[in-house]
């Protein structure tokens, strides 16, 4: 059995927190740091589904990649996921900006899911990549859809996809840079309209901040598990907050 403030530390020494973004707030949130801990159940997001499921499974605390804090609260109602977690003795760690970046994150994550090998940090969080055979966009679109099990949004670019870049979750601002055209492809999960209209002659796919960014979920509980023998770290892979219809 381990504490929470033990588990952070591991969470620490895999992730720094110390390079999480300086607009972030990663790291614990709700709790108590001296509570003892069986089971954690790690999640892309704390919701009312997520804290269910920690409630069903007997979990001590949620490991989270978005946090629950990011302004100061004005008021903590009865019915805000803060006060039930509290209410519920569950505590909270988030992991956002850090792991994004680490290795074994995030974006490597997503870079293995996609199949990408020779990777490098690029675009500050994100990474750039090499796929085994060349495609055309729309074929490797496709094969984004299908690996992350998601609807896409394209923007064709006029050579063959054999270099990726990729930033999970919300990576449009990077289509506003110089960067983004070194690549054949880029691949993020958020992109607002004039974002889409700023980007270079590249193929970019939009595949949505919930699935370029919950392939972290698992891995993140097998390196935990490895790590912490002695506590059970459970996937809750949840939906979409969204359906595409």
């Amino acid at each position: 059995m381990k504490t929470v403030d033990e588990i952070l530390t591991v969470l620490d020494e895999m992730a720094p927190l110390s390079t999480a973004e300086e607009w972030d707030n990663a790291g614990f949130q709700v709790g108590d740091l001296e509570a003892n801990v069986k089971k954690a159940l790690v999640c892309l997001d704390v919701t009312e589904a997520a804290l269910e499921e920690a409630q069903k499974i007997g979990a001590e605390l949620i490991i989270s990649h978005h946090p629950l804090l990011f302004t100061p609260l004005s008021d903590l109602p009865a019915d805000h996921l803060i006060y039930k977690l509290a209410v519920a003795g569950i505590s909270n760690i988030a992991m956002h900006t850090n792991l994004d970046k680490a290795q074994g994150g995030v974006n490597d994550c997503l870079a293995a899911a996609l199949g990408l090998t020779d990777l490098r940090e690029a675009y500050g969080l994100g990474r750039v990549g090499t796929l085994e055979t060349a495609l055309s966009p729309k074929e490797f679109a496709v094969k984004v859809k299908t690996l992350l099990g998601t609807a896409v949004r394209l923007k064709e670019g006029s050579r063959a996809v054999k270099t990726v870049g990729l930033l999970g979750g919300a990576g449009g601002d990077v289509l506003e840079g110089d960067e983004v055209a070194a690549a054949d492809a880029f691949v993020t999960g958020e992109i607002k309209h004039h974002q889409w209209l700023a980007a270079p002659d590249v193929t970019v796919v939009d595949a949505g901040h919930y699935a370029t960014e919950n392939v972290v979920v698992e891995p993140l509980c097998a390196a935990l598990s490895a790590k912490l023998p002695d506590v059970e770290f459970l996937p809750f892979l949840a939906t979409a907050p969204y359906e595409t219809i």
